[in-house]
């Protein structure tokens, strides 16, 4: 079961529980929150596929994975000796065919994988 899916099943069984127990309720309440900040925090892999004449692209290659909103700043996974292999970035695009990273490393070679920033530290996690 992927946590998408998880996630709508307790939201569900959360709901049913409203009126019966506020600990059920609390504990559900906990665990969906949990779920759903992996699910945000989780590495997503760049993939690139060659296009086809179904594509309608004048691109060779056309991003066929999750993407990041256009302007997003994320951290990438890199496959290059020369940097770091965790790196903040830039993304821009959005449709799966002219997207591209400030930074300049490729998406179908370099870039291996994303995730959202993390949210700012405050004081309630300490």
């Amino acid at each position: 079961m992927e946590n998408r899916e998880a996630i709508n099943w307790l939201t569900r069984i959360r709901d049913r529980l409203m009126t019966t127990s506020s600990k059920q309720f609390e504990a559900l309440t906990i665990a969906i929150a949990a779920l759903e900040k992996q699910e945000k925090d989780r590495w997503r892999p760049f993939h690139c596929r060659k296009t086809t004449e179904d594509d309608c692209s004048s691109f060779d290659y056309i991003m066929d994975c999750e993407l990041p909103e256009d302007g997003q700043e994320i951290l990438i996974t890199v496959n290059n000796n020369r940097h770091e292999p965790v790196q903040m970035d830039t993304f821009f695009g959005g449709s799966g065919e002219e997207c591209a990273l400030d930074s300049g490393y490729n998406l179908c070679d370099e870039a291996v994988a994303w995730r959202s920033l993390p949210e700012p530290y405050t004081e309630e996690e300490a």
